[in-house]
C-alpha cells in the first residue's frame, strides 16, 4: 500500500493535534513530550 505526500502530511497534522490536545490534558504546564511521534508512526507504516 503506497501513500501520497498529501495523505502522509494529513496523517502528520493530525497525530500532531492530537499530541497537542493530550498534552494540554496530561500536562497543562509542562514542556511537550511526544514531539516527532507522528514522523515514526508514518515511517513505521511506509516500511510495512
Amino acid at each position: 500500500m503506497t501513500y501520497t505526500i498529501e495523505q502522509i502530511n494529513a496523517l502528520f497534522d493530525k497525530v500532531n493535534k492530537t499530541n497537542e490536545q493530550l498534552n494540554q490534558y496530561n500536562q497543562p504546564n509542562a514542556e511537550p513530550t511526544n514531539q516527532g511521534s507522528a514522523q515514526e508512526c508514518v515511517v513505521r507504516i511506509v516500511q510495512y
